[in-house]
């Protein structure tokens, strides 16, 4: 048999923990990977409900702008201005009827303004995980 020498004694000894500390340090490494993909995917979830909530909007809003240039152009200013308009209760009715309001949209009501002949469709809503109110805005000229 061969006898180790000091050199060789002390070399081994100082190896002894080193593959206990490079486990160590991968588990770290994988750890840190495995939560940048959780904040990714929190991030990629809220991104798409905020993409929904803003196709829903448009899409009240367009319906709203379509049954007003369909009505008849005199009476469309009465009837679909917010807060008291029958076309614009109607609406709100629809929507309700329909589900499809969107969050927040009870404290925050959609608005319907003329200026002349100029509509601006306002639909407002509150995603739950978000702390201000965001909206759709449609300015519409409704000559024909």
């Amino acid at each position: 048999m061969y006898a180790r020498s000091s050199a060789g004694r002390i070399a081994h000894r100082l190896e002894r923990g080193a593959s206990l500390i490079e486990g160590m340090i991968a588990i770290l490494i994988f750890s840190i990977g495995i939560l940048g993909l959780m904040a990714l995917y929190g991030a990629s979830i809220k991104n798409a409900t905020d993409a929904q909530y803003r196709s829903e909007a448009a899409y009240l809003v367009n319906g709203a702008i379509a049954k007003m240039r369909l009505h008849d152009a005199g009476t469309v200013t009465a009837d679909f201005a917010s807060p008291g308009g029958a076309q614009y209760l109607q609406w709100l009715a629809d929507m309700a009827a329909a589900n499809a309001a969107l969050p927040g949209m009870g404290a925050n009501p959609p608005t319907i303004i003329f200026l002349g002949r100029q509509a601006t469709v306002t639909v407002f809503w509150q995603a739950r995980s978000d702390g201000g109110v965001r909206r759709h805005r449609v300015d519409t000229q409704l000559d024909q």
